[in-house]
């Protein structure tokens, strides 16, 4: 009789582990699923990385009437984007959200229009200009906006800003 008993308490003990490990499987599996979808969303972004440029020959501070011109270009990620959003940082950052066919205040084209168009495909680049910054930016970085409203890491910032 007492044989038998050794034997089923080696068989509950093997299933209990079995419930164990299937039961931290599952847990595991709860954190882990949610964390890898995550980072698979966000490779959208890596698609648009380094496709949006800030043209330095373009883009100057005018001190004289508080504007400051920056031009964008983009490559061939038109179809992926909404806009893009452009922060001017310093000792009082400002961010501005362009997106096509928009106006947003204190932001025209280069044209006077205050309907903002976004940069054609090919990289030609659109200028924008930025009114009443009273204070020149130490960087300009600019944001690419997903369709779906994501916002991405932003482009290398561009430090050396010249004079208009």
């Amino acid at each position: 009789m007492e044989k038998n008993k050794k034997g089923q308490s080696q068989i509950v003990s093997t299933v209990l582990l079995i419930l164990l490990v299937i039961a931290t499987v599952v847990i595991v599996m709860g954190f882990v699923i949610p964390f890898v979808k995550d980072k698979l969303a966000s490779g959208a972004c890596l698609d648009v990385a380094g496709k949006i440029e800030i043209s330095s020959g373009y883009t100057c501070y005018d001190v004289g009437d508080s504007e400051m011109q920056v031009q964008i270009g983009i490559e061939d990620i038109r179809e992926l984007i909404d806009g893009f959003t452009i922060e001017l940082g310093g000792a009082s950052s400002e961010s501005f959200r362009i997106e096509n066919n928009t106006q947003v205040t204190d932001v025209n084209m280069f044209n006077g229009n205050p309907i903002l168009e976004l940069p054609p495909k090919d990289n030609t680049g659109r200028t924008y200009v930025i009114s009443n910054i009273f204070d020149e930016p130490d960087f300009i970085e600019v944001y690419p906006i997903l369709k779906g409203g994501k916002v991405c890491g932003g482009t290398s910032p561009v430090t050396s800003i010249e004079v208009c």
